[in-house]
C-alpha cells in the first residue's frame, strides 16, 4: 500500500467538496490553493509526466496545451489582466493530478478510490440532509453552500455534492452486483449510501438532469453486467416495481408540475443553448476562450455571461465547453470518450468488466451528464483525472470486506 498516495487522495477528495462543505472558506478558494500546490509539486518533480505510464497521459497533455493557449488568446481579445485570466485558468491544471495518480499507484489504488467515493458520499449525503432538515425546521445555516435563496416545492435545495454523490451511488450499487458480500456491515455500507445519496438527490438536491442521469446510468449499466437471463429478469421486474412507485407517489406529480411552476427556468435554459450555441458559430476553431467574467461593464462579461448577465456556460454541458474551447477542445473531449469506450470493450473481451461493473456505470453516468453538468466544469473538474484512472486501470480488487479495513478511516 502506497500510504502517502493514499493520504494524498483523501485530501483531494476531502478539498472537492470543501471538507464536507464545513471548512470556513469557500469552495473556489480550497480549489486554487489545491491545484496551486498540485502545480508547484508537478514541476518540482517532472519524472511524473516524462515517465507517465498512463493510457491518458497525453489527452492530459493536450488539454494542458489547450488551456494555455485559450489564455494567450483570451488575453489578446479581451481587455483582461494576466492576473485575472490566470485565476480562473488555474482550475484547469487540477488534471495535472492524473500524472501524481498514476505514478505513485499500485494495485490497490484503484480500490481504494472507489472505497473513498463510498464512504465520502454516505458522510456527505448524511451532512446534507441534516444540513436541510435543520434549515428547515430553525433556520440554522451550519455549512459554508448558499441556503434559503433556492427554493423547490416551496423548500430549501442543496445541489452541491450532487455529482460526487452520484458517483457513490454507481459504485456502491457496482459493488453489490456480481459479488458476493459475506460481511453484513460492508453490504450496510453500500446500502446506506445508495439509500442516503438517492433521499439526497430526490429530496434535497431536486436537480431534474441529475436525477434522471443517475436513473438511466443504475438501469443501463445492471442490465448489462448482471449475468444470466433470469436475473436480468429480476432486475428489470425490480425496476419496473420502483418505478411504478415512485410515479404513483406525490413527489413524482411534483417534478411533474416542476416545468409550469419553474417555466422561467426553463426558457432561460432553451436561451442559454441558443445563445452559447451562436456564439461557437462565431468563434468555431478556439472558442470564446477562458474568461474570468466579474465586471458586468466589460465586454468580455457579456460574452460568457449573455447581454443581460445571468446565463452561464455551465449549465449546458458540452455546448458550453465548445464555446469556451472550440471545435478543437470538442474533438478533445470525443476523443477522450471515445478512448474510455474502447478500454470498456477490452474489458468486456477478457470478461473483467463482470467484476467491476461500476466502471461501465461512471462512463454511462459521464456521457449523459455531458448534455447538462459535464464533467469539465471548473468545479467538476477535480473528479475527472479519478475517473481516468479508474476507467484505465485493471482493478485487483482484494476482498470486498477489506473497505471496513480501508486506510480511509484508520
Amino acid at each position: 500500500m502506497n500510504h502517502w498516495l493514499n493520504k494524498f487522495i483523501i485530501c483531494v477528495l476531502l478539498v472537492s467538496c470543501n471538507f464536507f462543505y464545513l471548512a470556513p472558506i469557500s469552495i473556489w478558494n480550497s480549489l486554487r490553493i489545491m491545484n496551486l500546490a498540485v502545480i508547484v509539486f508537478i514541476m518540482i518533480n517532472s519524472k511524473l509526466i516524462s515517465k507517465s505510464k498512463g493510457k491518458f497521459s497525453v489527452q492530459i497533455l493536450i488539454f494542458l496545451i489547450m488551456c494555455i493557449f485559450e489564455f494567450i488568446l483570451s488575453k489578446l481579445n479581451y481587455n483582461q489582466s494576466s492576473t485575472e485570466i490566470l485565476v480562473t485558468t488555474l482550475y484547469y491544471f487540477v488534471v495535472l493530478i492524473y500524472f501524481i495518480i498514476v505514478y505513485y499507484s499500485n494495485n490497490d489504488t484503484n480500490n481504494f478510490i472507489k472505497n473513498c467515493f463510498v464512504w465520502i458520499s454516505l458522510i456527505l449525503s448524511i451532512i446534507l440532509i441534516s444540513q436541510m432538515i435543520v434549515y428547515e425546521l430553525f433556520t440554522i445555516k451550519f455549512l459554508t453552500v448558499d441556503i434559503g435563496e433556492r427554493l423547490r416545492f416551496g423548500q430549501v435545495r442543496l445541489s452541491e455534492g450532487g455529482f460526487f454523490i452520484s458517483l457513490g451511488i454507481i459504485i456502491s450499487i457496482g459493488k453489490m452486483v456480481n459479488k458476493k458480500i459475506k460481511n453484513y456491515k460492508v453490504k450496510l455500507l453500500y446500502i446506506s449510501t445508495i439509500l442516503l445519496g438517492g433521499i439526497y438527490l430526490i429530496l434535497v438536491s431536486k436537480t431534474r438532469g441529475m436525477i434522471f442521469s443517475i436513473s438511466i446510468t443504475i438501469i443501463l449499466m445492471l442490465i448489462i453486467t448482471v449475468k444470466g437471463i433470469v436475473n436480468k429478469l429480476k432486475v428489470i421486474a425490480v425496476i419496473g416495481l420502483i418505478g411504478l412507485v415512485f410515479v404513483n407517489s406525490p413527489i413524482y406529480q411534483q417534478y411533474l408540475d416542476l416545468s409550469q411552476v419553474e417555466k422561467g427556468s426553463t426558457d432561460t435554459r432553451v436561451e442559454e443553448v441558443t445563445y452559447y450555441l451562436n456564439e461557437t458559430i462565431q468563434s468555431p476553431l478556439f472558442g470564446t476562450g477562458i474568461i474570468n467574467a466579474t465586471n458586468p461593464n466589460d465586454y468580455a462579461f457579456n460574452v460568457v455571461r449573455g447581454p443581460n448577465g445571468s446565463y452561464f456556460q455551465d449549465d449546458v454541458g458540452i455546448i458550453g465547453f465548445a464555446n469556451e474551447f472550440g471545435m478543437l477542445g470538442l474533438i478533445w473531449y470525443i476523443w477522450i470518450i471515445v478512448s474510455c469506450f474502447r478500454i470498456l470493450v477490452e474489458q468486456f473481451k477478457d470478461k473483467s468488466i463482470f467484476a467491476i461493473p461500476e466502471n461501465i456505470g461512471i462512463f454511462i453516468f459521464i456521457c449523459l451528464t455531458s448534455i447538462t453538468l459535464i464533467v469539465m466544469d471548473s468545479v467538476l473538474l477535480v473528479y475527472f483525472p479519478f475517473v481516468l484512472y479508474i476507467l484505465e486501470s485493471y482493478s485487483n480488487e482484494p476482498s470486498t470486506d477489506n473497505i471496513l479495513k480501508s486506510n480511509f478511516i484508520k
